[in-house]
């Protein structure tokens, strides 16, 4: 062979390898671009997360200290409202004792009316369950959304 073109060769090959490596140095730099804008991508998506994460966690705050607000006005008013009744039935109780009813007829008449008041304890009881198991339902329903 001659030594020109063996030169040539060797040339063309440095030339090759340089123009290989140049391209790889050109691709593995794009793949670390492309990472940087990955990551600030990704900062930038979870930072709206939490902002609205943040949003909803003061909503559902909100949404349930107005329910406890309601809920213990609604049982304030019931008590007051059972309070009356019990005082307007002891009234009544003793104006009928003192008015109509003989002894034995008041005291079965008194059996009567304190298994009515209890019987009306257990049903206000019962609504202030089912009360309850709405606002928990309310809430979890508001806290997954």
């Amino acid at each position: 062979m001659n030594s020109t073109l063996v030169i040539s060769i060797c040339a063309l090959l440095i030339a090759a390898s340089g123009l290989g490596l140049n391209i790889l140095l050109a691709v593995r730099s794009g793949q670390w671009g492309l990472s940087d804008r990955l990551s600030s991508m990704e900062g930038k998506i979870m930072a709206a997360v939490k902002e609205h994460r943040d949003a909803v966690d003061t909503a559902v705050d909100k949404s349930r200290a107005e329910l406890n607000e309601k809920a213990e006005t609604i049982r304030r008013e019931f008590g007051e409202t059972i309070k009356a009744l019990q005082a307007k039935i002891s009234d009544f109780e003793k104006w009928t004792r003192d008015t109509f009813v003989r002894r034995d007829s008041f005291l079965k008449v008194t059996d009567e009316v304190k298994q009515a008041l209890t019987d009306r304890d257990a049903s206000a009881d019962k609504r202030f369950d089912r009360l309850e198991d709405k606002i928990d339902k309310l809430a979890d329903h508001l806290l997954k959304k």
